[in-house]
């Protein structure tokens, strides 16, 4: 007996159909998959992610935005010494020069570094 209105056939297939396109979003290795169209829009992680939990550590009146966890994230990073080239890369900047002139100010520690460097070259011989 065939059930009135629903059409098994196409249902098998848009199954698959979808099966295929979760197949396809995994292999691009996505933080923010969706079923739909491959990853969320900046707005759906803002509002359906980001917000919510700014509200759960009560931090709702501050000014964050998912792109100032990029910034800090990057910033932390050079501060801590990582390596310019592989943050640039990893931050997607075209070169490593434009995440210097963004994030230097996050590098003081290097010229002191660079220069106790100096000193104990010159002065240890």
């Amino acid at each position: 007996m065939k059930r009135k209105g629903v059409n098994y056939k196409k249902r098998v297939e848009r199954i698959k159909l979808v099966n295929e396109r979760i197949d396809r979003i995994n292999e691009l290795d996505l933080i923010f998959p969706s079923e739909t169209v491959g990853y969320w829009s900046v707005g759906n992680v803002r509002d359906r992610l980001f917000k919510p939990l700014l509200e759960l550590a009560k931090l709702e009146h501050k000014r964050f935005t998912p792109y100032s966890l990029r910034q800090t994230s990057i910033s932390l990073a050079l501060a801590g010494g990582a390596d310019v080239k592989s943050d640039s890369q990893r931050a997607g900047h075209s070169n490593s020069s434009f995440t210097l002139d963004v994030y230097g100010h996050s590098m003081a520690h290097a010229q002191v570094r660079t220069t106790g460097i100096l000193k104990n070259e010159i002065y240890s011989k």
